[in-house]
């Protein structure tokens, strides 16, 4: 359960997010809307612990929460290695670090560049690597900000049908609602 009560974050005299109360079921498939400059992206580092600058209540029970930027990191190196990175840290058996890594690259339609350099690809690609990476661990909670940004529509469609099938809450934040989203739960800044 995710819970947010009387959220003010002002930032040079200027509130930049306030929810008033927010409440998210767990497995919950939450849609934050809202336009440009409207809090999406500081909610979600307020619940990831990111931004510690608010005033109110907030109580993530959940975790590990796992936070996906909206400028999505690749680290220097090989796509497997920025995916086994994610996942290096809660398995110890390095087959399984692995085959952990392989799995969630080839669901995110990724293994035709596992072995490139991360740096190199395109930013739909880079934005997959750190869904992959991100999933891989099996967070109980994913924010995800603004994850179709720089995807075409099939990678689009692909990383949807992936956060429906996560085994896990998810909240991502976007401009708008997709018409895919019937089922999905919507919270709409002001």
């Amino acid at each position: 359960m995710i819970e947010v009560r009387d959220l003010s974050v002002i930032k040079n005299g200027k509130a930049i997010c306030s929810v008033n109360q927010l409440a998210v079921s767990k497995g919950t498939k939450l849609a934050v809307v809202g336009e440009n400059g409207s809090g999406k992206t500081t909610l979600l580092r307020v619940l990831a612990g990111l931004e510690n600058q608010f005033s109110g209540q907030i109580n993530v029970a959940e975790r590990p929460c796992v936070y996906v930027h909206q400028a999505p990191f690749t680290f220097r190196g090989s796509v497997l290695s920025n995916v086994r990175f994610g996942v290096e840290g809660k398995l110890f058996h390095t087959k399984k670090v692995r085959s952990a890594a392989v799995e969630w690259l080839e669901r995110f339609d990724l293994r035709h560049v596992i072995n490139q350099n991360a740096t190199t690809l395109s930013g739909g690609e880079k934005r997959r690597v750190a869904l992959a990476r991100a999933f891989a661990v099996q967070p109980s909670v994913l924010l995800l900000d603004e994850p179709f940004a720089e995807l075409d529509t099939t990678n689009a469609r692909l990383v949807e049908q992936l956060i429906e099938e996560a085994d896990c809450t998810v909240i991502l934040s976007s401009p708008t609602i997709d018409e895919h989203w019937p089922a999905w739960d919507t919270f709409h800044l002001p």
